[in-house]
């Protein structure tokens, strides 16, 4: 019985760090990927350039519009629009400055925000 008792409370109490997100209701108007060149470092070499970059997704959520950068991707990504589908209605919430977006999948992708502006109408 004891044992049960402290199962629960275990479960209480780490159910309250789940984070409950305020989702809102948006639109992907647009899903890119942003090419950076880099420098680095080889044994060896003295300098090796490298490419990488970041998916890049342009969200509207009421009359604003979020540019928001996401994971990191590389010539090897295959799909990093995570499955959203430009158009097509999503839910997303906005905590400071990060965007998070629900994927068709339930999981979460948490972006940065570039830049927000008004719509234009």
């Amino acid at each position: 019985m004891k044992r049960s008792a402290a199962i629960f409370i275990l479960f209480l109490s780490l159910s309250a760090f789940a984070k409950d997100h305020l989702w809102q209701e948006g639109k992907l108007l647009s899903v890119a990927n942003q090419n950076d060149m880099g420098i680095g470092t080889a044994i060896g070499t003295s300098a090796l350039l490298f490419q990488t970059g970041h998916a890049v997704f342009v969200v509207q959520i009421s009359d604003i519009v979020y540019t928001v950068r996401g994971e990191k991707t590389n010539h090897r990504t295959k799909d990093y629009s995570k499955g959203l589908i430009v158009g097509d209605q999503l839910k997303a919430a906005i905590e400071g400055n990060k965007l998070i977006l629900l994927l068709p999948d339930g999981k979460n992708l948490d972006t940065s925000i570039l830049t927000r502006e008004r719509a234009k109408q």
